[in-house]
């Protein structure tokens, strides 16, 4: 539009400025020789500045029309249209001037012509003033035409112009204020969607600081916690609970189950295990209906750590319980991490009801969790399915259901041999030497060892704790295999590969098989009858982890003092030997782990022993009697029957110091502590009483007639002397007992002798 109306202004111009030339041309037409005229002026001598500035203002249109216009632009533009149209009018002025000039150069020529041609003819005279003044009429009447024409054009032009400029503006007007409007309304929705995304992102800084702040206060509790600054951890933990507690959002609600959580963790790690319950407790309160998934997994988490926790307390009933909660609350999950931790529970939840020996309930458990999840390939559940198969078949060992515990073993190995991921590798190892185990149990070693020998060619060169682990155990056992089958040489090189892999380990689980290794690498040189080799061994082991506080550690170095002594008791070193028992019993005097228990049990027996072959009987009584006091409540079976053997030993100890009645109730001391058991110390007793003649000989037979002969071991060496100052024929009779508890273990054979001996 701007272009067509620069057209018609320069064509109206073009049009005014030729029609006043052309009169011009006209005029000096009728004189072209006229030395004294001033040259015409013709189109092309149009100003320069002209061309320049409507070249300027086309391009200016053609961008306006490609960019649209805006209002100052478009008002530029007007006032550059206006200053063109002075201008023009301008150059108008100057080329009336010069047609007025020429008007009166032609007056002038007219008298000239008129002065010259009065010498002509009249005629002449007449026609030349009639065609003069023609000339001059049309010269005028041109003139007037040119100029008529030329203020009609430009009056025209200016009108077309200020009509389509008039008209254009208020097109562009109308156009520029809908798309200002357009562009206004965008801006705004523009600046309020920015203004509500900002809003929206100040606080989602807000909410990230604040959370921040609360993370770190937590991680900065938790870390006070481990540095055993109690006091300080809660003060922080409970900062970030207030805080967290001014509002139910969502946000606020997950902060404070975090806190909640681990709030439990700092009790834990301040030994306060009810307080950490109950805190547990008020986290479950709170959040247990929640949908949210992440408070969720703090209440899932929270309802396992309480169980763990009673667990360590021994209520063991109520951690069942918290399982069974857990898992009624999540079973139906979707989500992997509490499916993840359903199934961690039905895992846990098996191992305790093992160890309270509900092992079919506990084989039951297992079931449910592979039911559910041993078809699934997602990592953390293949962990626990591994765990349930190897725990299943643990439970079935235990129950003597060996060959359905391999199969067991069998079905994981099966199923996860191949992988390469650590957990289950982990569980693979484990269930080989269980399997290994089960095996050795069914009297098939050989198959046993290749099962040893399998796990050891498959990761034998892994450096991984869990897996070194199990090939350390797995070192461990095949020699125990290998020395139950009397190959106690191959079993030293055994335990020596071990020693050369991990003694100088610093890892608990490896020094703990190292030490094991140690103590039985003894044993076997002791079998051997290299006793003092054997003892290089257990003083190695001592020198190694003498300052061990680790359990783990401190059964084996108990263990390998016992042996120590003994060793030393068999090279008649008896003073040496009881040095070695009483080092053990300061160290360990006050433990009540009852593998150190049976260790000191021991040590106090096989010590009184050595008193007595010192014959310092009365030091020896003693120690029976610290025996017994101290584990006389014991149950458990292998210190009862270290009481029992005590018992018994002081009874002959207290006979050959010639006593009766001390004897009479040493020997009623020892059968009243027996009960019902233990028939061939029953027996032996009986023998006792008939030595200071307060039994029969047939009371005697009735109680060995009562034993196996397989479990008879032992020796009247401490009463000898006084079996051989008896009087005929209870010495005989009495030889012939001592004969079948020591040497042949055979009744009838007794009883023939006894026969013979009464008809002397």
């Amino acid at each position: 539009m701007l272009i067509s109306l620069i057209r018609f202004v320069f064509i109206s111009f073009l049009f005014s400025t030729t029609a006043a030339f052309s009169a011009d041309d006209a005029l000096s037409s009728k004189e072209p020789s006229a030395s004294n005229m001033a040259p015409p002026i013709s189109n092309s001598q149009l100003p320069e500045w002209f061309y320049r500035e409507l070249i300027s203002i086309q391009d200016k249109v053609n961008v306006l029309d490609e960019t649209g216009a805006l209002k100052g632009q478009i008002q530029e533009l007007k006032e550059r249209i206006g200053k063109v149209e002075v201008r023009l009018e301008e150059s108008q002025l100057r080329v009336d001037g010069k047609l007025n000039e020429q008007s009166g150069r032609i007056g002038d020529l007219k008298d000239s012509y008129d002065s010259s041609l009065s010498q002509v003819s009249w005629t002449t005279t007449w026609f030349g003033i009639v065609a003069g003044g023609l000339g001059i009429v049309i010269a005028i009447v041109a003139y007037a035409f040119s100029w008529n024409a030329r203020l009609a054009a430009i009056a025209t032009a200016k009108l077309e112009a200020e009509n389509a400029f008039d008209g254009w503006v208020q097109r562009k007007e109308n156009e520029l204020t809908e798309k200002f409007d357009i562009k206004l309304n965008e801006q705004s929705k523009q600046l309020k969607e920015q203004k509500e995304y900002h809003e929206k992102e100040l606080e989602k800084m807000r909410d990230d600081m604040e959370e921040q702040a609360a993370d770190n206060d937590i991680n900065e509790a938790y870390s006070l916690a481990n540095n055993k600054r109690i006091d300080d951890a809660l003060r922080r933990i409970n900062g970030v609970i207030r805080g967290s507690q001014k509002s139910n959002s969502l946000k606020h609600q997950r902060m404070n189950a975090k806190a909640l959580f681990f709030k439990g963790l700092i009790f834990d790690a301040g030994s306060l295990p009810d307080r950490e319950i109950k805190t547990y407790e008020d986290l479950v309160t709170l959040y247990e209906e929640s949908n949210d998934f992440d408070t969720q997994m703090y209440v899932a988490r929270a309802y396992k750590n309480k169980a763990i926790t009673l667990y360590q307390l021994n209520r063991s009933e109520e951690e069942i319980a918290v399982y069974d909660a857990l898992l009624e609350r999540f079973k139906d999950s979707d989500e992997l991490a509490l499916q993840e931790q359903v199934a961690k529970a039905l895992v846990n939840k098996g191992a305790t009801l093992g160890q309270l020996n509900r092992s079919e309930e506990a084989i039951t458990v297992y079931d449910a969790l592979l039911g559910r999840f041993k078809d699934s390939d997602e990592l953390a559940l293949q962990e626990q399915v591994a765990k349930a198969l190897v725990n299943k078949g643990a439970t079935l060992g235990q129950l003597n259901r060996s060959e359905e515990a391999i199969t067991v073993y069998d079905a994981l190995l099966g199923r996860f041999k191949d992988s390469d991921e650590l957990a289950l590798q982990e569980q693979v190892a484990k269930a080989l030497v269980n399997k290994a185990i089960r095996l050795g149990q069914l009297n098939r070693s050989e198959e046993a060892i290749a099962v040893y020998d399998a796990l050891l060619e498959r990761f034998k060169d892994s450096d991984e704790l869990a897996l070194q682990e199990q090939v350390a155990k797995a070192l461990v056992n095949k020699g125990a295999t290998l020395g139950q089958l009397n190959r106690s040489e191959e079993a030293i090189t055994v335990y020596d590969a071990l020693l050369g892999r991990f003694k100088d380990s610093d890892e608990l689980a490896l020094q703990e098989q190292v030490a094991i290794a140690l103590v039985n690498k003894g044993d076997r040189l002791g079998q051997l009858n290299r006793l003092e080799e054997e003892i290089v061994v257990y003083d190695a082991l001592l020198e190694r982890f003498k300052d061990s506080d680790e359990l783990a550690l401190q059964e084996p170095i108990a263990t390998a003092l016992v042996n120590k002594g003994i060793a030393l008791g068999q090279l008649n070193r008896s003073e040496e030997e009881i040095v070695v028992y009483d080092a053990l019993l300061e160290r360990f005097k006050d433990s009540d782990e009852l593998a150190l228990q049976e260790s000191i049990a021991k040590a106090l027996f096989y010590k009184a022993v050595a008193l007595g072959k010192l014959n310092r009987s009365e030091e020896a009584i003693t120690v029976y009697d610290a025996l017994q006091e101290r584990f006389k409540d014991n149950e458990e079976a292998v210190i009862q029957r270290q009481v029992v053997t005590a018992l018994c030993n002081k009874a002959e100890l207290v006979i050959a110091g010639n006593s009766k009645e001390e004897a009479k109730k040493a020997i009623y001391d020892a059968i009243t502590f027996m009960k019902d058991g233990y028939k061939e110390q029953r027996a032996v007793m009986e023998m006792l009483s008939f030595i200071i003649e307060d039994s029969t000989t047939d009371e005697v037979l009735g109680h060995i007639y009562a034993i196996s002969d397989e479990e008879i071991d032992q020796s009247f060496d401490p009463i000898r002397s006084v079996i051989e100052s008896l009087e005929s024929p209870r010495k005989e009779q009495v030889e012939a007992f001592a004969r079948y508890f020591e040497d042949h273990h055979n009744k009838v054979k007794l009883k023939e002798e006894l026969d013979q001996i009464s008809k002397l």
